[in-house]
């Protein structure tokens, strides 16, 4: 289990999230669990899943996401808006796995520069 509250520094500014909601759920492919933290004022959150396949394989996925009020300059219609970054991983029933995912996530963030991110957000593939 993470800790709850949960700490992450966004722009040098610690953000921290209780958890707000977690669970256990059995559906195919078998969820294992998900959670959400977020910050009282809800501008930033955490969502965190984690799947066991059929095969035996797992994968989960967690994203950190700013929300924000923000009006749109073509109608003066404000609403709440959100982005966010994240990571997926996948390892195998056997073979590679755990032990490969930080050396995969180490290259994936050396190679998601600024330049790459602005390409990747335009569209590009």
């Amino acid at each position: 289990m993470l800790s709850d509250p949960m700490s992450v520094t966004v722009a040098g500014v610690a953000q921290t999230m209780p958890r707000t909601s977690g669970s256990l759920t059995p559906p195919q492919p078998k969820r294992v669990g998900r959670s959400n933290f977020r910050t009282a004022d809800g501008s930033y959150s955490v969502e965190i899943s984690q799947y066991e396949h059929r095969d035996g394989s797992r994968s989960g996925e967690i994203i950190l996401r700013r929300t924000r009020l923000d009006t749109d300059s073509n109608t003066a219609y404000a609403d709440y808006v959100s982005s966010g970054f994240g990571f997926k991983f996948e390892t195998g029933a056997f073979g590679l796995g755990k032990s490969d995912i930080p050396d995969l996530r180490s290259a994936l963030d050396a190679f998601v520069t600024s330049g790459i991110l602005t390409r990747l957000m335009n569209g590009e593939s």
